[in-house]
């Protein structure tokens, strides 16, 4: 027998005093309409025809086991009477499974029914309940308020599919029921998935009055699941059920693409997951703590439909804890995530990844070699000295000499000019390294100087750029026409505002920047998202890369992706965001920025095209024999971008 029937003591019947005064009353109420029920008449489909209480088995016990089985049932009547509901379920236990044939067995089972509904015993009450419907008629007017007990008890058991269920049978016409059964079903499918309501929905027929109710909540568990599209349709269909009442107000809702937390309207919930050094040495994590404000400036700067929860794990710098905060993460729901800042932590976080969730970082120096789904904004980009290279085969410049120092950054760069030079009809006469800490080019000046190349190529950092150009006029390079073409350290605002004009003049660069504004589209809205969001000015550049790595991911979800692979398709497709620090897009597992070709004139950037081409003035006259050159006004020397006026006395 099921342990629902058990006549064994029931663990939770003790109850407090306070609890049986709270019960006493309805029990008194219950066991009246129980012990009544076999005399009272009723209205609706049996009008005043009396109702006969049901009996568990046909075979009728002996008389003294009939005397037994009513001597039990008024025992159990005093203990209700009394609060003593463990005395009770005792009793009417023993006559269910002692004298199941007895005329009050019926009763007594009906007496559990609510004696284990006033104990929270809900899946004892629902299964006693369903016994004893299945011993009446369909008809019988005592059934619809027992489904009404039977559709609360699987509520309160979290049980809201077997609430429904039960509701279900409620016949259609016991109308002052249904009031009550169409709240409990909107109460049961505000939990339900949209999976599990359109089950329901499909096993009703189309005039079900729960319809209306079930596809106005499979509307909400739509839109809150970003599923927008078949959100709105299944307003539309709640609506043309009929929906009335908080379910119209929820299906136009939907229509509206509100967000209402009294309706249960949250939009998706995007989780963004973060891998950041909050612990560890104080530099770092101070380091860390910026990168998280571009982040949340970011987040706040692009909202996405729905909810966008920034969940934010500690990886304490070290692989060990990029990999559990990278469990974390999954386990948390991220889809995507931004961090960590160093390839040892990358390369942990990938590895530990179980499924290929799209990550960028905004710092590690390489992205991971083979790994899917995984970007970085601090890998060296050498979209520019490609471009650079185009520009001067396409302006006709044949013959180049380069000089670099050694280090990753600038031999990747020398050598992604070199390839694209060549693949066009270049050709390199030399390709100098120099180390780092050099101060003196004077070999290297001379060497070039000698090869009379058409264009000198200095894919240097910013910091040796003070150094270098002097020596390109003082070993008078200037003089024989040859151009100089830097990369983007060139653009930087402390070369242009600290080295003189006289060495940077005519420099052809790329610069991922935009020209003729302060500030570019991007780096405007972190800025208004960031003092938005902190109450404070932005003064520290180190936001800017943990906006842009953010800004990427969620330009990426906004068109609705949300697995692995279609995100990554997203993210492919970027070719052109403004970020705050660059025109971006996605290639080959690297950030990358658009570049613009610039020349410089007076510490100013001039847009260049390919085909233009800054021209050398030379105002020296030509001298005679032991003649002295005259006085002049203005250089004597000086390389002007196209479009551009010379310096004054030229």
């Amino acid at each position: 027998m099921s342990r629902f029937y058990s006549s064994k003591p029931h663990a939770r019947t003790p109850i407090a005093s306070g609890r049986a005064g709270i019960w006493v009353p309805l029990l008194a109420l219950v066991l009246a309409l129980v012990t009544g029920s076999c005399a009272m008449g009723s209205g609706g489909a049996r009008g005043a025809e009396a109702l006969v209480d049901p009996v568990l088995s046909p075979q009728r016990p002996s008389r003294s086991a009939e005397v037994a089985a009513s001597r039990r049932f008024e025992e159990a009547r005093e203990a209700i009477a009394v609060g003593d509901l463990a005395k009770a379920r005792t009793a009417a236990q023993e006559i269910v499974d002692t004298y199941p044939g007895a005329p009050v067995s019926g009763r007594a089972l009906r007496l559990l029914v609510d004696v284990a509904f006033a104990e929270s015993s809900w899946r004892e009450a629902d299964a006693f309940a369903e016994r004893w419907i299945r011993l009446v008629p369909q008809n019988d007017p005592r059934v619809p308020p027992l489904r009404l007990l039977q559709g609360e008890s699987r509520l309160k058991d979290a049980d809201p599919v077997g609430a429904i269920d039960r509701l279900t049978s409620l016949r259609t016409d016991a109308r002052a029921e249904l009031v009550a059964a169409v709240d409990m079903v909107r109460r049961a499918a505000a939990s339900l998935t949209a999976a599990d309501l359109t089950t329901r929905i499909n096993g009703l027929s189309s005039n079900h009055p729960f319809r209306a109710a079930l596809l106005a909540a499979r509307a909400r568990a739509l839109y809150n699941g970003g599923f927008d599209d078949q959100a709105r349709a299944s307003a539309d269909d709640a609506l043309a059920a009929g929906a009335i009442g908080p379910d119209a107000d929820l299906s136009r809702a939907v229509l509206d693409r509100r967000v209402d937390e009294a309706l249960g309207l949250t939009g998706p919930i995007t989780i963004v997951g973060v891998l950041l050094p909050k612990s560890g040495p104080p530099s770092l994590a101070r380091f860390g703590y910026l990168i998280e404000e571009g982040i949340r400036a970011a987040a706040a700067a692009m909202p996405l439909g729905g909810r966008t929860q920034i969940v934010v794990q500690d990886d304490r710098g070290t692989p060990e804890g990029a990999a559990a905060g990278m469990r974390a993460l999954e386990q948390a729901g991220a889809i995507v995530v931004v961090g960590p800042l160093d390839g040892p932590e990358l390369s942990a976080a990938v590895a530990a990844r179980t499924l290929p969730i799209p990550i960028i970082s905004p710092t590690a120096p390489d992205p991971v070699s083979g790994a899917q789904n995984v970007y970085t904004l601090g890998a060296s980009d050498v979209e520019g000295p490609r471009q650079l290279a185009r520009w001067a085969v396409g302006s006709g410049l044949r013959r180049v000499a380069i000089l670099h120092p050694t280090g990753i950054e600038s031999e990747e760069e020398a050598a992604a000019f070199v390839e694209t030079f060549r693949g066009a009809g270049g050709q390199v006469l030399s390709a100098a390294t120099y180390q780092s800490g050099t101060t003196y080019f004077a070999a290297q000046m001379q060497t070039i100087a000698a090869m009379r190349p058409d264009a000198l190529v200095l894919p240097i950092p910013t910091a040796d750029i003070e150094l270098v150009a002097p020596q390109i006029t003082f070993f008078g390079l200037d003089t024989l026409n040859i151009r100089i073409l830097g990369t983007s350290g060139w653009t930087r605002d402390e070369v242009l505002s600290k080295v003189s004009s006289r060495h940077t003049d005519g420099v052809v660069s790329v610069t991922p920047d935009a020209l003729g504004t302060t500030e570019s589209t991007g780096e405007q809205a972190l800025v208004k998202a960031y003092e938005a969001l902190y109450r404070r000015t932005l003064r520290s550049p180190v936001p800017a890369v943990g906006y842009d790595a953010t800004a990427l991911l969620l330009e990426a979800l906004k068109g609705g992706a949300r697995t692995p692979a279609s995100i990554a398709t997203a993210l492919e497709r970027i070719d052109d965001f403004q970020g705050a620090t660059g025109d971006l897009g996605l290639s080959g597992g690297k950030v990358v920025r658009r570049y613009r070709l610039v020349c410089v004139q007076g510490s100013t950037l001039t847009p260049i095209a390919i085909g233009e081409r800054p021209e050398l003035i030379d105002r020296r006259p030509v001298l005679l024999p032991g003649e002295k050159p005259p006085a002049m006004e203005g250089p004597p020397l000086q390389v002007v971008c196209p479009g551009t006026q010379p310096a004054s006395g030229i």
